[in-house]
């Protein structure tokens, strides 16, 4: 119901009276990730659809179907397809939902990370993404244009849980079993919701740590490039801004 029915709503109001232009965050879950195409920045995504196995990829698949369908109609919009959004480069202000926010804290919170080699983190700082958006939104060429907002050389989990064992926020590595079993014990010990949605949800996620995807962002570079703008680098002293206490 948020994504598909409140996508609807929104092009509802986009449609009463004066025509309203749109600036749509979709996400780039609307591919399965697993492809050796590149996935490209344009509306031919219906051949993704039998392939997505999660109800946020689903939705969020549908929800862009009603975008399109209004750009069909005349509709303006500007469609951004982001991955994961991390934490502010500068303040480290954070969405305490967010799932690599989750698995940090998680470490933190059981004084351990999983020995996962093959998980890692593709981030793109929130602030950026929103200063984008802001200037994007001031200019009309940007309508009918999609962008792939993706990190395609994503962090490697383990660079960022080396982090937390140098600065003694963990005390070290257990198997990834362990470490599940440890936050459900914590997650009952400290009646932590947050904790307990993680473990529950781990494996379904996991997906998403794990990607493979290669996504243009060829549109979206060259646009920033346009404007001034520059990606914030990614690299330890990022993640340091929300590991610290």
């Amino acid at each position: 119901p948020a994504a598909v029915s409140g996508t609807h709503e929104i092009l509802r109001f986009a449609c009463t009276s004066a025509t309203k232009p749109i600036h749509y965050i979709s996400t780039n879950g609307i591919f399965p990730g697993e492809d050796k195409a590149i996935y490209l920045e344009n509306s031919d995504i219906d051949s993704f659809a039998d392939k997505l196995e999660n109800g946020y990829g689903q939705a969020k698949w549908v929800a862009e179907k009603l975008i399109w369908e209004a750009v069909s109609r005349k509709i303006p919009v500007c469609l951004y397809r982001p991955g994961n959004i991390g934490h502010h480069s500068l303040t480290g202000a954070a969405n305490p939902n967010d799932f690599q926010t989750m698995i940090i804290d998680a470490c933190r919170k059981v004084n351990c990370a999983p020995k996962q080699d093959s998980w890692s983190f593709e981030i793109t700082p929130v602030d950026f993404l929103v200063k984008s958006i802001a200037i994007f939104a001031e200019i009309s060429s940007h309508f009918g244009k999609v962008y792939n907002v993706v990190q395609n050389n994503p962090v490697s989990a383990r660079i960022i849980f080396d982090l937390l064992l140098d600065m003694d926020v963990i005390s070290g590595y257990v198997s990834i079993d362990e470490w599940k079993s440890r936050l459900v014990k914590k997650a009952a010990e400290a009646n932590d919701n947050i904790l307990n949605v993680l473990a529950q949800s781990l494996d379904e996620a996991e997906l998403y740590l794990k990607d493979t995807g290669i996504y243009d962002c060829s549109q979206f570079e060259r646009a920033l490039s346009v404007h001034n703008l520059h990606r914030p680098a990614i690299d330890t002293e990022y993640f340091m801004k929300i590991i610290r206490p």
